[in-house]
């Protein structure tokens, strides 16, 4: 029986070079069919990491309403060469750290504006930002921006809501700011922080100028502009194009990943006299327009 059994195992046929080629071809196939995937879950991962610092942050600027008789964080981070209208102290970035687990700064001495400048608080950087710009003790290239600022987040607010940068406070005065939730008609559809733009001027400010979208300019050039402030492909998509996607943060809280036409609509004569005025501009960006955006939207749509 022990004889017969050998007899039997000696017997058995060894893999052909033609089927041991067919075997790695097959395993390429599937490895060529599986890392597509992995690749697409691991940059669903990121998005989500930024969604989730995004959140963070609305949730730490609520927060700050509340112990602020309702009014918004400001800006204060320049996007020029030179640091015109500079306010480090104001900057959201600052204002924002003892609600995002950093230190509480009561003062600017010298040595705490130098511990400020090292501590790292990981939810003001994209886990998608791709930026060189960031300072070798954050884990960065050292690539400083226009001179010797480098990059301190991956989130800008959105100067419509900046007491110092709004446009309708250049225009009306004081009075014109929207810088509490008190003033926005529609806080679920008012853009409140975005994704920096990755390289750039802007690179190392904290906050974007959505106003200067409002030139006159071909509609389908805007989306390039507005590249150059925000990373608008960050989630995904073409860059800089109206199907770019990025992450947006909402007054009311909310994150959204939305492509660049669903918060900034392409600029039409709405009002039929013949040119595109500011008055044409729709967007989730100004408070003013943001409440109306979904039914203009629809209207242009044929709904």
């Amino acid at each position: 029986m022990h004889s017969q059994e050998r007899f039997r195992g000696g017997d058995r046929r060894a893999f052909s070079l033609t089927e041991l080629l067919v075997t790695i071809g097959l395993v390429a196939l599937l490895l060529g069919l599986l890392l597509p995937a992995l690749a697409s879950v691991r940059s669903s991962g990121r998005v989500s990491g930024c969604v989730a610092n995004l959140r963070q942050l609305a949730q730490a600027h609520a927060s700050y309403m509340t112990e602020h008789d309702g009014y918004f964080v400001d800006a204060g981070l320049p996007h020029d060469s030179s640091g015109g209208g500079a306010a480090d102290e104001i900057a959201w970035v600052n204002q924002l750290r003892p609600w995002l687990g950093g230190r509480d700064y009561d003062g600017e001495t010298d040595e705490e504006l130098a511990a400020r400048g090292v501590e790292a608080l990981p939810v003001l950087r994209s886990p998608l930002d791709t930026s060189p710009h960031w300072p070798p003790h954050l884990g960065g290239d050292g690539g400083p921006v226009a001179g010797d600022r480098y990059r301190r987040t991956s989130y800008a607010l959105n100067d419509f809501l900046s007491r110092r940068y709004s446009p309708h406070v250049a225009l009306e005065g004081a009075f014109g700011a929207t810088d509490r939730l008190g003033r926005v008609p529609a806080p679920n559809d008012t853009v409140q922080f975005v994704v920096l733009a990755f390289e750039g001027e802007y690179a190392a400010s904290d906050h974007v100028h959505v106003a200067d979208l409002y030139s006159p300019v071909d509609p389908a050039l805007l989306p390039r502009l507005a590249g150059r402030q925000i990373q608008l492909d960050a989630a995904g998509g073409p860059p800089a194009e109206y199907e770019s996607r990025s992450n947006y943060a909402f007054l009311d809280g909310s994150v959204r990943t939305e492509a660049f036409v669903d918060v900034f609509m392409p600029p039409a004569d709405l009002d039929g006299d013949g040119a595109i005025t500011t008055a044409d501009f729709v967007n989730r960006f100004d408070p003013r327009t943001a409440g109306r955006f979904t039914s203009v939207a629809a209207v242009r749509r044929g709904e």
